[in-house]
């Protein structure tokens, strides 16, 4: 986990015997030494690693992207979004950092030692005697907790591959209704002309398969092996649908029939996509269905 983003209202308690000794204290100066982009205010305790805190709800998109163009936007971060309850803002921060995995963490404002908000009126508290090394060790802490969770974010994992191969699967049915109008044709294909698809089978290994550099138990293969179903038929089917090293024809071809502006080549692209797809979200479906 890289990025911390903690929403919060400015205006909250925070907990007693934490942030000095009664309740009733304000998010106010004491959070000044942070960098500003747009709302948040952001520290980095460390290199590539940003503790983002917002200060007032609702967030603009242009804090948001403000937030982004702090963070390189070649780097494939695991990002944590920190919300109150009932106010999740989990798919502002997908759209706003579309390289980048994006995990939920729900806090309520009990004062317990293993809720965020307890150890975010630590920060604060840290911050305010001026404790250098205080977002480092909110940040280790939170990871903690955040691995604590049960149930994880494997929801998160499926839900983004989902919905990372909806888009074109959506277009391919568009553009088979209308026959491969010349006119919605082009339209589609300049669009996917600009993309390269290949990021698409980079994000999705990035959610399936751990690298070497990166925690255990941030990728779907870290769980399945914790709960002992590496040979289970339904991962096995999605590793051969989207293998971890090895090109995928599938999107290979259709990535050729747009950029040769060739209907007839992405008329059967699209048909080898849909069973591509339908597969994948079979067994995607036969798998979570497991861990939950």
């Amino acid at each position: 986990m890289k990025i911390v983003v903690f929403i919060t209202n400015y205006t909250e308690d925070l907990c007693s015997g934490v942030a000095r000794k009664e309740r009733g204290n304000r998010l106010k100066s004491s959070l000044s030494r942070f960098d500003r982009a747009g709302s948040f205010l952001c520290f980095r305790p460390e290199a590539q690693q940003i503790l983002a805190i917002h200060k007032e709800r609702p967030i603009n998109d242009e804090s948001w992207n403000a937030l982004a163009n702090i963070v390189d936007a070649e780097s494939r971060h695991k990002i944590a979004v920190a919300f109150h309850h009932g106010n999740d803002v989990v798919h502002q921060a997908e759209k706003c950092f579309e390289k980048s995995r994006v995990v939920s963490v729900g806090y309520s404002h009990e004062c317990d030692e293993k809720e965020p908000w307890f150890l975010f009126s630590q920060l604060i508290h840290d911050i305010e005697k001026q404790t250098e090394n205080s977002p480092a060790a909110f940040l280790t802490l939170f990871k903690r907790i955040y691995k604590d969770q049960p149930s994880r974010d494997i929801t998160q994992i499926k839900h983004k591959l989902v919905h990372l191969f909806l888009p074109l699967e959506v277009d391919f049915q568009g553009l088979e209704v209308v026959d491969f109008r010349e006119d919605y044709w082009a339209d589609v294909a300049a669009q996917y002309r600009e993309k390269d698809l290949r990021e698409k089978i980079e994000v999705a290994r990035g959610l399936l398969y751990r690298r070497d550099n990166e925690n255990f138990g941030e990728q779907l293969e870290d769980v399945l092996t914790e709960r002992g179903l590496l040979q289970d038929a339904a991962w096995l089917n999605i590793k051969r649908a989207i293998p971890a090293v090895v090109k995928l024809d599938v999107i290979e071809n259709v990535r050729s029939a747009f950029m040769s502006d060739d209907k007839s080549a992405a008329r059967k692209s699209a048909a080898a996509y849909h069973e591509w797809y339908r597969k994948l979200l079979t067994n995607l479906e036969l798998l979570f269905s497991q861990l939950r």
